[in-house]
C-alpha cells in the first residue's frame, strides 16, 4: 500500500509498472516508469531517511537507472513476498566478482519479467506458482546482503548529488589561445 500510494502522488498521468520482492530482511524494487517518477521516488528514499521516520527501506542501493528503454518488461506494477531463508555462501564474494554478482541479479529479474508474461494481467500479487515453477530465479538474501556492502553501488542521497551536480567542462571554444606568437630566431654553434 505503502509503494502504491507513492506512485499516485507522482504518478503524472504514466503508468508505473515493476517488480517488488520482499524477504524477510530484504526488498528489491524494480520500477519502470518516466524519469521524473523515477528521481522522485528516489528523493522520496532521501527525505525519509533525512528525517530520521521509521522507515520501510533502511540504506537503500541504486543498481541500475536506465533512460530511453523502447519497451517495458512488466505489464503492471506486481508484488511477491518471499520466505526464502539465508544460506552462507562464505567468500564467494569479492570486490572483483561485484560486476559478475550484479549482472546475475539483473539477468534472473529479466528472466522473472519474461515468465511473467505467461500469465494474464489481474492481481498484483504474484502466485507462488510463479515462483515454484522457476525456483532458480529467486535471487538469495546472502546475495542481496553483498550488494548492499558494495561500495560502488551508490544510495540515494550519493546518486542525488551526482544527478544534481552540474558538469563543469572546459570545451576548447572557452579557453583563451594566443592570438599571436613571436618567435625569435635564435643562433646556434654549429660543432
Amino acid at each position: 500500500e505503502y509503494w502504491e500510494q507513492q506512485f499516485q502522488r507522482y504518478n503524472q498521468g504514466e503508468n508505473v509498472t515493476g517488480l517488488l520482492l520482499l524477504y524477510p530482511a530484504h526488498t528489491i524494487h524494480c520500477l519502470e516508469s518516466s524519469g521524473d517518477v523515477l528521481y522522485c521516488m528516489i528523493r522520496n528514499l532521501q527525505r525519509v531517511k533525512k528525517r530520521g521516520d521509521r522507515a520501510l527501506v533502511l540504506d537503500p542501493k541504486i543498481v541500475l537507472m536506465s533512460h530511453n528503454i523502447p519497451s517495458r518488461l512488466f505489464n503492471q506494477w506486481s508484488y511477491k513476498v518471499l520466505d526464502v531463508p539465508g544460506q552462507y555462501l562464505g567468500d564467494r564474494f569479492t570486490e572483483e566478482a561485484m560486476d559478475g554478482i550484479i549482472s546475475e541479479c539483473l539477468t534472473k529479474i529479466l528472466k522473472i519479467g519474461k515468465h511473467l508474461t505467461k500469465y494474464p494481467k489481474g492481481s498484483k500479487n504474484i502466485p507462488d506458482s510463479v515462483f515454484e515453477k522457476v525456483p532458480e530465479l529467486i535471487i538469495p538474501q546472502t546475495t542481496i546482503l553483498h550488494l548492499l556492502q558494495c561500495k560502488d553501488l551508490l544510495m540515494p542521497e550519493q546518486f542525488l548529488q551526482l544527478y544534481d551536480t552540474p558538469l563543469h567542462r572546459i570545451l576548447d571554444s572557452d579557453r583563451v589561445w594566443p592570438t599571436h606568437v613571436h618567435l625569435t630566431p635564435v643562433k646556434t654553434r654549429s660543432l
